[in-house]
Protein backbone atom coordinates (compact mmCIF):
# COMPACT_ATOMS: atom_id res chain seq x y z
CA UNK A 1 0.00 0.00 0.00
CA UNK A 2 1.05 3.36 -0.83
CA UNK A 3 1.85 6.35 1.57
CA UNK A 4 -1.47 8.28 0.08
CA UNK A 5 -3.62 4.97 0.22
CA UNK A 6 -2.74 4.46 4.09
CA UNK A 7 -3.93 8.01 4.47
CA UNK A 8 -7.01 7.61 2.72
CA UNK A 9 -8.04 4.32 4.87
CA UNK A 10 -7.34 5.92 8.09
CA UNK A 11 -9.34 9.39 7.27
CA UNK A 12 -12.31 6.76 6.19
CA UNK A 13 -11.45 4.93 9.36
CA UNK A 14 -12.05 7.91 11.53
CA UNK A 15 -14.44 9.22 9.65
CA UNK A 16 -17.33 7.64 11.71
CA UNK A 17 -15.89 9.44 15.19
CA UNK A 18 -14.93 12.61 13.21
CA UNK A 19 -18.59 12.81 12.47
CA UNK A 20 -20.01 11.41 15.81
CA UNK A 21 -17.56 14.12 17.57
CA UNK A 22 -18.71 17.40 15.63
CA UNK A 23 -22.61 15.88 16.27
CA UNK A 24 -21.89 16.36 20.26
CA UNK A 25 -19.73 19.10 20.04
CA UNK A 26 -20.66 21.55 17.65
CA UNK A 27 -21.91 24.77 20.15
CA UNK A 28 -21.30 23.16 23.18
CA UNK A 29 -21.33 25.57 25.81
CA UNK A 30 -22.30 23.47 28.52
CA UNK A 31 -19.41 22.41 31.08
CA UNK A 32 -21.48 19.68 31.90
CA UNK A 33 -22.93 18.86 28.92
CA UNK A 34 -19.41 18.95 27.35
CA UNK A 35 -17.77 16.24 30.03
CA UNK A 36 -20.64 13.98 29.86
CA UNK A 37 -20.72 13.51 26.24
CA UNK A 38 -17.03 13.76 25.78
CA UNK A 39 -16.61 10.80 28.34
CA UNK A 40 -19.20 9.21 26.34
CA UNK A 41 -17.20 9.26 23.19
CA UNK A 42 -14.14 8.53 24.75
CA UNK A 43 -15.18 5.60 26.42
CA UNK A 44 -17.39 4.27 23.10
CA UNK A 45 -13.54 4.43 21.33
CA UNK A 46 -12.14 2.69 23.96
CA UNK A 47 -14.46 -0.43 23.63
CA UNK A 48 -14.11 -0.36 20.03
CA UNK A 49 -10.50 -0.69 20.36
CA UNK A 50 -10.68 -3.41 23.04
CA UNK A 51 -13.16 -5.20 20.45
CA UNK A 52 -10.47 -5.44 18.10
CA UNK A 53 -8.97 -7.89 20.42
CA UNK A 54 -12.34 -9.68 21.16
CA UNK A 55 -13.43 -13.22 19.49
CA UNK A 56 -16.68 -12.02 20.19
CA UNK A 57 -17.34 -8.51 21.20
CA UNK A 58 -20.77 -9.39 22.94
CA UNK A 59 -18.16 -10.85 25.42
CA UNK A 60 -17.06 -7.39 26.13
CA UNK A 61 -20.11 -5.72 27.11
CA UNK A 62 -21.12 -8.43 29.58
CA UNK A 63 -17.97 -8.19 31.25
CA UNK A 64 -19.23 -4.28 32.33
CA UNK A 65 -15.82 -2.98 32.24
CA UNK A 66 -15.55 0.53 33.65
CA UNK A 67 -13.91 3.62 32.03
CA UNK A 68 -10.75 3.19 33.76
CA UNK A 69 -10.59 -0.72 33.57
CA UNK A 70 -11.42 0.41 29.63
CA UNK A 71 -8.71 2.70 29.61
CA UNK A 72 -6.25 0.26 31.62
CA UNK A 73 -6.20 -2.94 29.50
CA UNK A 74 -5.98 -0.03 26.07
CA UNK A 75 -3.22 0.98 27.75
CA UNK A 76 -1.69 -2.64 28.25
CA UNK A 77 -2.44 -4.42 24.78
CA UNK A 78 -2.88 -1.29 22.17
CA UNK A 79 0.27 -1.16 20.02
CA UNK A 80 1.64 1.52 18.79
CA UNK A 81 1.42 2.78 22.34
CA UNK A 82 0.01 6.44 23.38
CA UNK A 83 1.59 9.00 24.85
CA UNK A 84 1.28 9.48 28.50
CA UNK A 85 0.17 12.63 28.00
CA UNK A 86 -3.04 11.34 26.31
CA UNK A 87 -3.50 8.61 29.34
CA UNK A 88 -3.50 11.89 31.71
CA UNK A 89 -5.86 13.72 29.38
CA UNK A 90 -7.89 10.28 29.49
CA UNK A 91 -7.73 9.68 33.43
CA UNK A 92 -8.96 13.53 33.61
CA UNK A 93 -11.45 13.23 31.70
CA UNK A 94 -12.50 10.65 33.57
CA UNK A 95 -12.40 12.61 37.20
CA UNK A 96 -14.09 16.05 35.37
CA UNK A 97 -16.64 13.22 34.61
CA UNK A 98 -17.04 11.45 37.95
CA UNK A 99 -17.36 15.27 39.49
CA UNK A 100 -20.49 15.92 37.19
CA UNK A 101 -22.17 12.56 37.88
CA UNK A 102 -21.79 12.10 41.59
CA UNK A 103 -22.35 15.70 42.74
CA UNK A 104 -24.39 18.48 42.92
CA UNK A 105 -21.33 20.69 43.81
CA UNK A 106 -18.77 18.94 42.99
CA UNK A 107 -15.95 19.51 45.60
CA UNK A 108 -12.84 18.50 43.52
CA UNK A 109 -14.36 20.28 40.58
CA UNK A 110 -12.02 23.04 40.69
CA UNK A 111 -8.88 21.19 41.32
CA UNK A 112 -9.48 19.15 38.23
CA UNK A 113 -10.21 22.51 36.28
CA UNK A 114 -6.87 24.02 37.29
CA UNK A 115 -5.26 20.54 36.17
CA UNK A 116 -6.76 20.76 32.95
CA UNK A 117 -5.53 24.29 32.77
CA UNK A 118 -2.17 23.24 33.49
CA UNK A 119 -2.42 20.35 30.41
CA UNK A 120 -3.66 22.62 27.79
CA UNK A 121 -1.90 25.47 28.34
CA UNK A 122 1.41 24.30 26.46
CA UNK A 123 -1.15 23.09 23.76
CA UNK A 124 -2.04 26.82 23.11
CA UNK A 125 1.58 28.13 21.90
CA UNK A 126 1.30 25.22 18.86
CA UNK A 127 -2.29 25.88 18.28
CA UNK A 128 -3.07 28.31 14.97
CA UNK A 129 -3.91 31.91 15.49
CA UNK A 130 -7.37 31.38 14.82
CA UNK A 131 -7.74 28.46 17.37
CA UNK A 132 -6.25 30.25 20.63
CA UNK A 133 -9.90 31.24 21.51
CA UNK A 134 -10.39 27.85 22.47
CA UNK A 135 -7.52 27.99 25.63
CA UNK A 136 -9.44 31.05 26.65
CA UNK A 137 -12.10 29.13 29.02
CA UNK A 138 -12.44 26.27 31.08
CA UNK A 139 -15.33 24.84 28.27
CA UNK A 140 -12.63 25.08 25.62
CA UNK A 141 -10.19 23.25 27.29
CA UNK A 142 -12.49 20.69 28.62
CA UNK A 143 -13.27 20.20 24.68
CA UNK A 144 -9.59 20.75 23.74
CA UNK A 145 -8.81 17.69 26.31
CA UNK A 146 -11.61 15.63 24.70
CA UNK A 147 -10.68 16.37 20.83
CA UNK A 148 -7.24 15.39 21.25
CA UNK A 149 -7.93 12.08 22.86
CA UNK A 150 -10.46 10.77 19.73
CA UNK A 151 -7.88 11.99 17.42
CA UNK A 152 -5.24 9.61 18.91
CA UNK A 153 -7.90 6.81 19.81
CA UNK A 154 -9.09 7.32 16.30
CA UNK A 155 -5.89 7.12 14.83
CA UNK A 156 -5.13 4.09 16.63
CA UNK A 157 -8.58 2.59 15.98
CA UNK A 158 -7.30 2.94 12.16
CA UNK A 159 -3.83 1.44 12.54
CA UNK A 160 -5.55 -1.54 14.22
CA UNK A 161 -8.07 -1.84 11.26
CA UNK A 162 -5.29 -1.11 8.58
CA UNK A 163 -3.04 -4.30 10.31
CA UNK A 164 -5.84 -6.68 10.86
CA UNK A 165 -6.65 -5.74 6.45
CA UNK A 166 -3.13 -6.54 5.47
CA UNK A 167 -3.08 -9.70 7.69
CA UNK A 168 -6.36 -10.65 5.63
Amino acid sequence: MTPEEIEVLIKVQAAPWTELHQKHFAGLTDITMIVLKGHLLVEQLLTALLSHYCHTSAQLGEARLRFRQKMGLVKAIVSPPLPEECWKMLKLINQLRNDFAHELEPPKLQQHLESVRAIAEPHRKAAPNEFQFVFDTDEGRVKFLISFCIGFLASVDSVIHLKKKSEA
